[in-house]
């Protein structure tokens, strides 16, 4: 059925080493109709070679390749543009989704008529020396409650396309990151819609203080500054509501998992 058509978007930049296994946990998910945009953001790896034999092989797959770099909003934008699905996911090249992802979110959106789920998420480290317990998140969404702290995993949200109607990424300043937080205050802001939360983890995401969003103090920076800019709150709204952010990241992964990712 069309309504069951989902476009999952994939931007690809130096990814060469997990992008094989993503590209893998996609084409194994038991939801079969599904097409992937995969946007290589001219990573200098063999990440297009790739991109394009797998194309070749399974039509679902289709590739795009950036010239120059110009970064995740980027790619995330045009693949935006370019999907036709009733139903959009995330998926970033580094992440690894569960077989049954698409399919149990897909039959919890229709049990409960929501537009929008999120799941709870496991966190692992590159070298595959460690995986964490399941993320703790909120069962309920609200524009107040994401400004006490982000309880979206990218890689784990499915929502109706239409949602997202005049709504893109925006390019956030130089040192700032966390344009996915963004985005969604922003749609939080701009649209009334139902969402729903999925206990069980439907991803493995990677964490590693190499990321940018890793780096302790340009996350909590970046956290500052989407409170003011997004958020619309004063200075003094913003650095109480940076407890919550702080309290909510420790207890939604726990303190061992908080202590890996600075490691």
């Amino acid at each position: 059925m069309t309504n069951d058509l989902v476009s999952i978007v994939m931007p690809a930049y130096l990814a060469e080493n997990t992008l094989a296994e993503s590209v893998a946990c996609i084409q194994a998910q038991t939801h079969t109709h599904w097409e992937l945009l995969l946007f290589i953001d001219a990573s200098p790896d063999n990440s297009w070679q790739m991109a394009q034999q797998w194309a070749a092989a399974d039509a679902r797959i289709k590739v795009f390749k950036a010239k120059t770099n110009r970064g995740v909003v980027h790619a995330r934008n045009l693949c935006l543009r370019l999907a036709k699905g009733h139903w959009v996911a995330f998926c970033d090249a580094d992440d690894f989704w569960k077989a049954d992802k698409l399919a149990q979110q897909l039959a919890l959106l229709k049990r409960v008529a929501a537009d929008f789920c999120y799941t709870s998420a496991t966190y692992y480290r590159p070298d595959l020396s460690w995986e964490s317990a399941p993320a703790r998140m909120p069962s309920r969404l609200s524009l107040q409650r994401l400004l006490q702290g982000n309880p979206i995993g990218m890689s784990t949200v499915l929502l109706k396309r239409s949602l997202l109607q005049g709504l893109y990424f925006d390019k956030l300043p130089d040192g700032v990151v966390h344009e996915d937080y963004a985005f969604w205050v922003k749609l939080f802001k701009a649209k009334s819609f139902q969402t729903v939360y999925l206990p069980t983890p439907s991803t493995r995401v990677s964490i590693h203080p190499q990321t940018r969003s890793g780096h302790k103090g340009k996350a909590f920076r970046s956290q500052f500054y989407i409170l003011q800019k997004y958020g619309e709150l004063s200075v003094l709204q913003a650095s109480l509501h940076m407890v919550s952010y702080l309290a909510f990241a420790f207890y939604k992964r726990g303190p061992r998992t908080w202590l890996r990712q600075w490691q």
